[in-house]
């Protein structure tokens, strides 16, 4: 019997691909568009500092929410230049600004992170290319599917709650309901927000049925490679 969570998300429309009424011809993945949510700094010029905000401009104070697919992925970022190069699954990379990422790298063009220079960029320094992840997240309160990308001072958060457990083959990314709201942190540089998680329900006997929801987003995290970094001590 489908799970109540799972049943009021096909109800709203988010329909398995081989469900679709009404449609011709074959369904990509690119053809989904999903909402992106982000944390409100004090340098994001809207919404309310601390809060969580869509890009359809909605806000909420905090959001329920179960994962539905990890995207590993690398962000090389340059002071004065912004994005540089990018992966969406650490094997190949997108370069935006060849000549700052290595020889023989073209715009636009994938470029195999295995041969990158920036492969070994350091996690502590504040440039480099960086891990990152672009998670795939179910909100339980409205019933939508959004985005929000993993990064910076939010990863330390997200391994050790999220994360640790699919990465290491122990659970499927679906294995809890989480709750996640913000904290007012400080440093030299000035004050910002993190993520403060905790897990507050287990899917339990709902495993397959989630399973099944969320094969309609995207492949398995396994897909991508994964780095020794992602895996935390516990």
């Amino acid at each position: 019997m489908t799970s109540d969570l799972v049943k009021g998300a096909e109800e709203r429309g988010l329909q398995r691909v081989e469900e679709l009424v009404g449609v011709s011809g074959q369904v990509d993945q690119s053809d989904f568009v999903l909402p992106y949510m982000k944390i409100v700094q004090p340098t994001t010029p809207e919404g309310t500092k601390g809060n969580f905000i869509f890009d359809s401009g909605v806000e909420k104070p905090e959001v329920n929410f179960v994962v539905l697919h990890i995207a590993l992925t690398r962000t090389l970022m340059v002071t004065g230049e912004g994005l540089v190069c990018s992966s969406r699954d650490r094997v190949m990379g997108f370069p935006r600004k060849p000549q700052l990422v290595a020889d023989g790298a073209e715009e636009g063009q994938p470029f195999k992170c295995a041969v990158c220079p920036h492969m070994m960029d350091s996690p502590f320094e504040k440039e480099g290319c960086k891990l990152d992840y672009d998670l795939t997240l179910y909100d339980v309160d409205d019933s939508e599917a959004f985005m929000f990308r993993v990064r910076g001072m939010a990863t330390k958060e997200f391994r050790a709650k999220v994360l640790n457990a699919p990465l290491t083959g122990r659970k499927p990314p679906w294995f809890a309901q989480f709750n996640m709201v913000t904290d007012k942190q400080q440093n030299a540089k000035g004050t910002y927000y993190t993520p403060v998680i905790r897990p507050t329900l287990l899917a339990g006997d709902n495993q397959a049925e989630w399973a099944a929801f969320a094969a309609g987003f995207s492949a398995p995290a396994q897909q991508a490679e994964i780095d020794p970094d992602d895996l935390p001590f516990e």
